[in-house]
């Protein structure tokens, strides 16, 4: 058997056979969800009693104005449990709405149902040489035809009125099932907007379905569908079944099937839609719904789903590619800390409003990404190389505390001694950094001022010399630790976040692991993935190495990157 894994924004998603998916793991924790719909006849001791079954104490904040409750997990197994169970679930007179607190998403992965009807009434005008011909056809009224069954009625002697026909069916079938000699086909296609307000309002009204939702997405003429969000497996068996098989009058008696599916969600500002709406409307995806506002002025979010998992990850690595666009590289990515400052958030403000494409500088990944179509990117790229080369020409100033000053001087600038002719740069011994150099020279001095900021932060804990976050040894080389850890991230963490990420790591290779790199032995978590390079697994107890993934690819999760343990 064999499995694929793609990578969606925070998510890994693995289809085994290329077609079921076996497992979606997040790398962001999530420990707050968001309830809605809720009664003011549910009080918080009764949200408690909810809680108290995940076995974790959290947290609730209320809204009453507006029904709505935001609980805060101290981890986030419990709320990944919670989730599940608590979504449509039936507290005091109504069902509450639950999800995850989405605020600092851009690409999430949604459970759900998707609705598909056809939305055209089509009747067919039958006509026969006689009179006894169409009286022996008039027999066949509730008779099965491609699914359907039909509602036959006389107009004349020879002439009969066939409705509740399927929306697409090949002419010949139909006179060969009648026998007759001329038939005349008629499709009413309905208003959209209606056609999902009133189906919005049947569905409600339904069991156990009142405070439903059901998100319209584009279709084919005469075809129409609908995604009802939901992660509570047992619900959605419910659901599906309540509405599976319905035959509303304004659909032309047209059944509604209801699938469960999965949703790939963009979270997009207006900018980044206008980039790449004309891509969207050119992509052909198959079997799969793609829902976005092209003319949007507010952030939006772009669906797409599916209920064939194998076309909805087709249609899913071409649209990520659109909505995500190329990091922008020279042989390597290329980063600036500047893109995050005031000043150059103002520049690529500028450089999408004159090239028409979407840039956007990530710093957790030290990574700019560029969308929109060829000649926008082509334009924006030139647009930040003389925006690079302007600042490979000045002179920029640091201003440091006196005490990160001290153990930059002391520890930081003798790794910079052998590169500062190279990169051309001046460091004066005050408490400001003064340096002119390119790119690559700035990025150097910022990563070792990271370096030099955490020993900082460690010698704070007591002692003249830095100690060890998680083990408290005391730092027998710069920037390095007898024990085995390596600073190379600005945060250490706490001894809680330790033991869950350890205890996930040994989950997933269900074996104790050692991690090495060119810098000696380190814990994966302190190697800054835009840095990484290629690392080596060594199992505890044997000499034998074997590879394994870059620190950046999917395999390796990526909130790794800014935490430490103790390597066994």
């Amino acid at each position: 058997m064999s499995s694929d894994v793609l990578t969606f924004g925070d998510w890994d998603v693995t289809f085994t056979d290329g077609a079921a998916v076996s497992s979606i793991s997040s790398h962001i924790l999530h420990t707050d969800l968001l309830l809605k719909n809720l009664s003011s006849q549910v009080t918080n001791q009764m949200l408690q009693a909810e809680i108290a079954q995940f076995g974790s104490e959290a947290s609730v904040m209320r809204d009453s104005r507006r029904k709505r409750a935001r609980i805060r997990f101290l981890d986030a197994e419990p709320a990944k449990q919670a989730l599940a169970v608590l979504d449509s679930k039936r507290l005091g007179p109504s069902r509450i709405e639950v999800t995850l607190d989405r605020t600092k998403d851009l690409q999430w992965i949604e459970d759900g149902i998707l609705l598909s009807y056809d939305t055209c009434e089509t009747t067919a005008s039958v006509s026969f040489l006689t009179a006894e011909e169409a009286t022996e056809a008039l027999g066949l009224n509730r008779s099965m035809f491609q699914g359907r069954r039909l509602r036959v009625t006389q107009e004349s002697e020879t002439r009969l009125l066939v409705e509740e026909l399927p929306a697409i069916f090949d002419e010949d079938d139909l006179l060969t099932f009648f026998g007759a000699q001329t038939i005349e086909i008629t499709r009413d296609f309905g208003e959209d907007s209606d056609i999902h307000a009133l189906l919005q309002a049947l569905i409600r009204e339904q069991p156990g379905c009142a405070s439903l939702h059901v998100v319209p997405l584009p279709a084919e003429l005469g075809r129409g569908a609908g995604w009802i969000r939901m992660y509570n497996e047992e619900r959605v068996k419910e659901v599906a079944t309540e509405v599976r098989g319905l035959r509303p009058i304004f659909l032309g008696g047209n059944v509604v099937q209801a699938h469960r599916a999965q949703c790939f969600v963009w979270k997009v500002s207006p900018e980044h839609i206008h980039a790449v709406y004309s891509l969207l409307d050119e992509l052909e995806i198959e079997g799969a719904y793609l829902k976005y506002d092209a003319k949007a002025t507010e952030e939006q979010e772009v669906r797409l789903v599916a209920s064939d998992l194998r076309k909805l990850r087709a249609a899913h690595c071409k649209i990520d590619v659109i909505i995500n666009g190329m990091i922008w590289t020279n042989g390597g990515p290329i980063w600036d800390r500047h893109w995050v400052s005031e000043e150059g958030r103002a520049f690529i403000q500028e450089v999408n409003q004159v090239s028409t494409a979407y840039v956007r500088a990530n710093m957790f990944e030290r990574i700019v990404r560029i969308a929109g179509r060829e000649e926008a990117k082509d334009c924006a790229i030139a647009m930040l190389q003389s925006y690079l080369d302007k600042l490979d020409k000045e002179r920029h100033l640091i201003k440091l505390p006196k005490e990160l000053m001290q153990e930059f001087i002391t520890h930081g600038l003798p790794r910079l001694g052998n590169s500062l002719y190279h990169f051309d740069s001046t460091i004066g011994k005050r408490q400001d950094v003064e340096f002119k150099g390119s790119d690559d020279a700035r990025q150097q001095l910022y990563l070792v001022l990271d370096q030099c900021a955490t020993e900082v932060s460690l010698r704070s804990r007591g002692g003249d010399r830095p100690t060890c976050g998680i083990c408290t040894t005391m730092v027998t080389d710069p920037l390095e630790l007898e024990c085995g850890h390596y600073n190379a991230s600005s945060k250490i963490a706490t001894t809680h976040q330790v033991c869950v990420f350890y205890a996930e790591l040994r989950r997933r290779h269900n074996t104790d692991v050692c991690w090495r790199s060119p810098f000696g032995l380190i814990c994966a978590g302190a190697l800054n993935i835009s840095l990484a390079q290629p690392l080596t697994a060594l199992n505890c107890g044997t000499s034998t190495p074997t590879k394994i993934p870059h620190a950046g690819s999917p395999n390796v999760p990526r909130a790794l990157s800014v935490y430490a343990w103790r390597a066994r």
